[in-house]
């Protein structure tokens, strides 16, 4: 397997940046929990002072340091603007049909009056989705169905990754 490396192109940037954000939930999460012990500690001895104050802070900066850490990787990607692209040989081109789940609920008015309404009228349609795979080393891979087309099965692409985190960018035809 043939890698190559080039620069970050601002869409790519975009993927590690919503990658990034989505790593502020689990650090919030945490400050949350602790915050909450520190509160029941100090509820059960009945006493705030200096003390919950300092365990208050230090939660704080442990929320902070938790997203620091989880984020150290997708920062450096960011930070080195480099991609590798890994050439690698297409096994199957897979395009699949799929339909939203829940869209074809009843809609609000057939709720309210379904004596009033025939069948045809209470039921709206799933809607469908046209999803475009590529096979690789026996994993699925979603693509743009622009590169779908150009691209058959055997056919030799790369496959976009940013270099620290490892995170998947794409395919691009060769």
């Amino acid at each position: 397997m043939k890698v190559e490396q080039r620069e970050l192109t601002k869409e790519e940037t975009k993927i590690i940046k919503k990658e990034l954000l989505r790593k502020i939930f689990p650090s919030i999460t945490i400050t949350l929990a602790l915050f909450l012990i520190v509160f029941l500690v100090f509820t059960f001895r009945n006493s705030y002072g200096n003390q919950f104050v300092y365990l208050s802070i230090s939660t704080i900066l442990g929320g902070i340091l938790s997203f620091l850490i989880f984020t150290l990787n997708l920062r450096k990607d960011i930070a080195g603007k480099t991609v590798y692209l890994e050439e690698t040989i297409i096994e199957e081109h897979i395009h699949a049909e799929v339909y939203e789940p829940g869209s074809g609920a009843l809609t609000p008015a057939a709720l309210l009056a379904p004596l009033f309404f025939s069948e045809d009228q209470i039921r709206t349609r799933n809607k469908k989705f046209d999803m475009y795979y590529v096979k690789i080393d026996g994993e699925k891979y979603y693509t743009k169905k622009e590169i779908f087309e150009k691209v058959r099965k055997g056919s030799s692409i790369y496959i976009k990754r940013a270099p620290s985190s490892k995170l998947y960018l794409g395919i691009q035809e060769k």
